[in-house]
């Protein structure tokens, strides 16, 4: 069983290769996929190199990372977005987010002919510097188009706005969780769960809040259909407990069969996962991240069992030590 302790030291956090001694307070929120992750970090103003009021009146890039007290986990690596001078409080405030930033400030500029999503993914992450760790996907994406399967991602031909937009929408088709750890970029199905379980009981716990959606049913039913003008042909699935009498409707335009598969499990799996979420309030613990496996028990009836994390927010205060919150949502594995 794993058991969180209380850690009241404060994280150690780099600032542009060097390590600070004037920690004050730092939050970091992480996401299971889809967003970037966040962090805000709140220094004592002192004579040093880099926590000077000189030095951040005139910074134009901080590269931020933000490890565990003993250094052996990174937290967040990213890019600092704004910076608070507070002379009269004698604090500076560093807020920014992961290097998926670096897709998120950039608009598509290719059109992606005849590729898989897994390929598309792995060109955008080496075009920004990140390092693609890429489960493969079968089958071309994009609608078929003049005898080929594209993706249009250009200025006007495209519903996306950014580069991140466009990987994020290939992780939903594809039932893949897309994010950025570090100075990687991981594209792989969303059942990928690893590390240590985490067991959740009330003792442990100094709040929980579980929200229903009633308006969810028990057994949801998806139903997906599109036309296809290379086979000119509908193809439609069903997905989910077919005896149920009510079901949620979905359709799309020149999509394949296995297409038509794909978007409609994706759905099932996204309803699913919204009919039951948890929020918990905890001790901080460093080896908690958003791919850990998490088990309640103790709460009662059929709110115990498998969740997985969809958010952590995590808060350290020189006052008032650390602490961490989840969010969970049901595991439909």
């Amino acid at each position: 069983m794993f058991t969180p302790v209380i850690d009241r030291v404060a994280p150690a956090v780099s600032i542009n290769g060097n390590y600070m001694g004037n920690v004050l307070s730092a939050d970091i929120a992480s996401t299971s996929s889809f967003s970037a992750d966040t962090f805000s970090v709140t220094l004592a103003i002192g004579s040093g190199p880099l926590d000077s009021t000189a030095f951040w009146s005139s910074v134009s890039e901080a590269y931020v990372e933000i490890f565990s007290s003993d250094m052996t986990i990174c937290f967040i690596t990213g890019m600092a977005d704004m910076v608070l001078i507070d002379p009269l409080q004698g604090i500076i405030k560093v807020e920014g987010r992961d290097l998926s930033s670096r897709l998120i400030e950039t608009s598509p500029e290719q059109d992606f002919v005849n590729q898989t999503a897994a390929e598309i993914v792995t060109s955008v992450a080496s075009k920004h510097g990140l390092l693609p760790t890429i489960v493969p996907t079968t089958g071309m994406t994009g609608r078929f188009y003049g005898d080929n399967f594209t993706r249009l991602s250009i200025g006007k031909f495209t519903n996306v706005r950014s580069e991140w937009d466009l990987v994020v929408e290939l992780a939903r088709e594809c039932q893949y969780d897309v994010y950025v750890n570090g100075q990687t970029l991981y594209f792989e199905p969303t059942a990928v769960l690893t590390g240590t379980p985490l067991i959740l009981t009330l003792d442990i716990l100094s709040s929980l809040r579980i929200e229903r959606a009633l308006w969810i049913s028990a057994s949801p039913v998806v139903q997906m259909s599109t036309w296809s003008s290379q086979d000119l042909a509908v193809y439609s699935q069903t997905e989910g407990a077919t005896a149920s009498t009510s079901a949620y409707f979905f359709s799309g335009s020149n999509l394949t069969s296995s297409q038509v598969s794909q978007y409609s499990a994706r759905y099932l799996n996204e309803i699913t996962r919204m009919s039951q979420i948890v929020s918990a309030e905890m001790p901080w613990t460093d080896s908690i991240n958003t791919r850990t496996p998490v088990y309640l028990y103790g709460a009662g009836g059929t709110l115990d069992g498998a969740y997985r994390v969809d958010h952590i927010d995590r808060q350290f205060r020189t006052s008032t030590g650390s602490r961490q919150r989840l969010v969970l949502s049901r595991s439909t594995v």
